[in-house]
């Protein structure tokens, strides 16, 4: 049989826990709490709440949906199959020095060069690409597609809590591949591509998103004032016949030191 505890449990183990005090510990929930919810569906036993499976589903790679209903499919954000957890320590945890975590490397697509202000044909980023780069597995979603962008310019040099300066890498998930399961939100960082001329010119950039509720707003992080931000209202598409999409939420950066 089927059922939410069942799922649940399936879940945990896909994303690496290997037992499930550990993933109690790393989600922040009371370890009876969480062993209750694995049995949620048995007879005598209480279901979990909608509120604790978009809690789980996000931490485990999965859909809430999924989790309560059976609806989806398990692993659509993420799952096991890119990552093998070795614990030691607190399992699970997400504090540096407290987890040890073996990763198979993956490879991660080059995405190009991102420079706010500097459009360039299309025929220049295909031309000679550079290539993949071996990686970590997210963590949270090991599953997904990964791209690194090299970083030039100063329009993100002001950001908190980290700057991110030209030479860095900034490694990102694939938007695209959340499939409009990761809601935008206030703070995110992302790469963000414009095109010109039916996309024939395009500039990619790295922004941070402030949300409103008419607008949305791509800010640079600079000291230097002549980065603008980029507005698009109610929909994806610029007033001035620019296109604008997001294509990457980043999530690490990299900095190579000189030897």
């Amino acid at each position: 049989m089927d059922t939410p505890g069942k799922r649940l449990r399936e879940a945990r183990k896909r994303a690496g826990f290997r037992s499930a005090s550990a993933a109690a510990e790393a989600i922040g929930v009371p370890i009876a709490t969480y062993n209750s919810h694995e049995r949620a569906g048995d007879p005598g036993a209480r279901a979990y709440k909608p509120e604790h499976a978009r809690q789980y589903a996000r931490r485990f790679g999965v859909t809430p949906e999924w989790l309560l209903l059976g609806t989806d499919q398990a692993g659509g954000l993420g799952g096991g199959d890119g990552a093998e957890q070795v614990v030691s320590g607190h399992p699970g945890t997400r504090r540096p020095g407290l987890t040890e975590i073996v990763h198979r490397g993956v490879e991660i697509t080059p995405g190009g060069i991102v420079e706010a202000g500097a459009f360039r044909s299309v025929d220049e980023y295909n031309d000679d690409p550079p290539p993949p780069m071996l990686g970590l597995p997210d963590r949270e979603f090991p599953n997904l597609k990964q791209y690194y962008y090299e970083v030039s310019g100063d329009s993100m040099n002001a950001l908190k809590k980290r700057p991110i300066l030209s030479g860095d890498i900034v490694v990102g998930i694939d938007y695209e591949a959340f499939q409009g399961r990761l809601p935008l939100r206030d703070g995110m960082i992302v790469v963000v591509e414009q095109t010109l001329n039916g996309g024939l010119l395009r500039e990619l950039s790295i922004k941070q998103l402030e949300i409103y509720e008419d607008r949305y707003e791509l800010h640079p992080r600079s000291t230097n004032a002549a980065h603008k931000p980029i507005i698009i209202k109610h929909n994806i598409e610029a007033d001035d016949g620019r296109t604008v999409r997001i294509l990457a939420v980043a999530r690490r950066i990299i900095n190579e030191l000189d030897l």
